[in-house]
C-alpha cells in the first residue's frame, strides 16, 4: 500500500511532499539508513525504565542489547486501586510539560500455568519497538494517507522480528505482539503546565492498530501483517516538517536508555543551536524518566557512565563534571557534554535536509511557512524530489569525518 503507485485505470495515485522528505535516503553508496527524531514527543518521558532495584541492577551490569533482549515492561498486579497513573514534570524548549503514562491491563499466563491479570507501563522493550518501526516507516513510500490524512502503515511483523534481530534486540512473535498492544493501548498525555496549559497530545504511540493473519499455502510459513495510523503529535511533525534526521545505526548501537535519550537530547540542542550540552544528573533523571535511586551516590555514578558511554560510541569528544557536594556527600553533578567531530558532521546533514526541504516546500507550494495540510505531488515530482534530496545527502556526507568508534 504505497502512496505513489498507479490505480486499476492507468491513472497515477497523488502522494504526498511531506511524506517523501520524511523518507531517509541513502547516499548510493551502501550508507546505513537513518532514522527521524521528533522533538517533544521523542523527549518526553513516556517510558518506564527501572521500576525495581532488580531492574536498576540488571541494567548497571548489561552488555550492549542484552537488557533490551529480555526486557519486559514494569508491572505491578492490579489492587482496588486499578488502573494508576504516572504522572512527571519535565523540560523542553525552555518550558516546562506534563506527561501522563495510563497502564495497560493484560494477561500473562505464570510458571504455574494460571492466567495473572497484571497493569503493564510501555518500557525499554516497547521503546526499541517503536524505534525499529520508525525507522521502517522512513523507507520509501511506506506511509500514506487516509481519506481524513490521518498517517496510515501497514507492514509484516516477520520484518520487525528481523529488524530487531539484526539491531541486537531480538524479540519472539508473542513479545512483539505485546509490545504492539502495549504501544496500541498505553495513553500517553502531554500538556502545557500552568493554568490553562496546552494539551498537546492525549493519545497513544499508534491509536488505530490491526493484527491480522492470512495462511500460505500448505507447508509455508503464516504471513502475519500489521496496520497501524502514527498519532497526531507524529502525524503533526510530519506534516509541518518538524523532524530532523538521526543517526539510526548508532542509536541503536547504545544499550542503555537513559544514553540513549542523551543522543537524542543532545541532537535537538545541537539541531537549535547548542554548541554543547550542559545538564545535571537531577535533569537526566528528570528528563528522562528514570526512576530516582534510593542510594544518590550510586545512581550519581550510574549516571556518569551513562554520560561517557556516548565517548564509546563516538558520539561525545568529551564530558566534564563538575561534582556538587554538601560536605562530604554528594548531592548532584553537573556535566558538559562535548560532541564529537563526527557527531556535529551528522548534525550538518541533518541542518542541510532540513534547509533543503523547507526550501522544497517554498518552491512547491509559494510558501515558507510550515504547512498545515499535507501538500499532495504526482509520481513524477515525488522521484524528483527524492533525487534532489540524494544529491543533497551525498555532498554533505563527503565532508563528514567517518566514525572510528564502534
Amino acid at each position: 500500500m504505497t502512496g505513489d503507485r498507479e490505480t486499476c485505470d492507468g491513472k497515477a495515485q497523488m502522494t504526498s511532499l511531506q511524506l517523501t522528505l520524511w523518507e531517509t535516503p541513502d547516499d548510493g553508496q551502501g550508507r546505513a539508513r537513518d532514522t527521524n527524531a521528533v522533538g517533544i514527543y521523542d523527549q518526553a518521558p513516556r517510558f518506564v525504565f527501572f521500576g525495581t532495584k532488580k531492574s536498576r541492577d540488571n541494567g548497571a551490569k548489561r552488555k550492549a542489547g542484552e537488557q533490551a533482549v529480555s526486557a519486559q515492561p514494569v508491572m505491578v498486579k492490579p489492587s482496588t486501586r486499578s488502573r494508576r497513573m504516572i504522572k512527571r514534570d519535565f523540560d523542553f524548549g525552555g518550558a516546562t510539560y506534563g506527561v501522563t503514562i495510563r497502564p495497560v491491563l493484560i494477561e500473562r499466563r505464570g510458571s504455574d500455568g494460571e492466567m495473572t491479570e497484571l497493569e503493564v507501563y510501555p518500557g525499554e522493550r516497547e521503546q526499541i519497538v517503536e524505534e525499529v518501526i520508525r525507522r521502517i516507516a522512513t523507507e520509501r513510500a511506506r506511509l500514506r494517507l487516509s481519506k481524513e490524512d490521518r498517517i496510515q502503515m501497514d507492514f509484516s511483523l516477520y520484518e520487525v522480528l528481523e529488524e530487531l534481530r539484526r539491531v541486537g534486540h531480538g524479540l519472539n512473535l508473542q513479545e512483539l505482539k505485546e509490545a504492539l498492544t502495549i504501544l496500541h493501548l498505553a495513553s500517553i498525555q502531554i500538556k502545557a503546565v500552568g493554568a490553562g496549559g496546552e494539551e498537546l497530545l492525549h493519545s497513544s504511540a499508534f491509536p488505530v492498530m490491526a493484527l491480522a493473519s492470512r495462511a500460505g499455502a500448505e507447508g509455508e510459513r503464516q504471513v502475519e501483517r500489521t496496520y497501524l495510523e502514527f498519532n497526531p503529535l507524529v502525524a503533526k511533525a510530519i506534516r509541518q516538517l518538524q523532524f530532523h534526521r538521526l543517526d539510526y545505526e548508532c542509536l541503536m548501537r547504545i544499550d542503555n536508555p537513559a544514553s540513549r535519550w542523551l543522543y537524542k537530547r543532545l541532537a535537538w540542542g545541537i539541531q537549535n543551536g547548542e554548541e554543547n550540552l550542559s545538564i545535571s544528573a537531577t535533569q537526566i533523571v528528570r528528563n528522562s524518566g528514570m526512576t530516582p535511586w534510593s542510594r544518590l551516590r550510586a545512581m550519581l555514578s550510574w549516571i556518569t557512565k551513562a554520560c561517557e558511554a556516548l565517548i564509546e560510541k563516538g558520539i561525545l569528544a568529551s564530558v566534564e563534571k563538575d561534582i556538587i557536594k554538601n560536605g562530604a556527600a554528594y548531592v548532584d553533578i553537573n556535566y558538559v557534554l562535548i560532541p564529537s567531530e563526527h557527531f556535529l558532521g551528522q548534525m550538518r546533514i541533518a541542518r542541510a535536509l532540513a534547509q533543503h526541504d523547507a526550501a522544497e516546500v517554498k518552491r512547491i507550494t509559494g510558501s515558507t511557512k510550515a504547512p498545515d495540510q499535507f501538500v499532495r505531488i504526482d509520481h513524477e515530482t515525488a522521484v524528483t524530489t527524492r533525487r534532489k534530496r540524494r544529491k543533497v545527502l551525498s555532498a554533505e556526507t563527503e565532508a563528514v569525518l567517518p566514525l572510528i568508534a564502534e
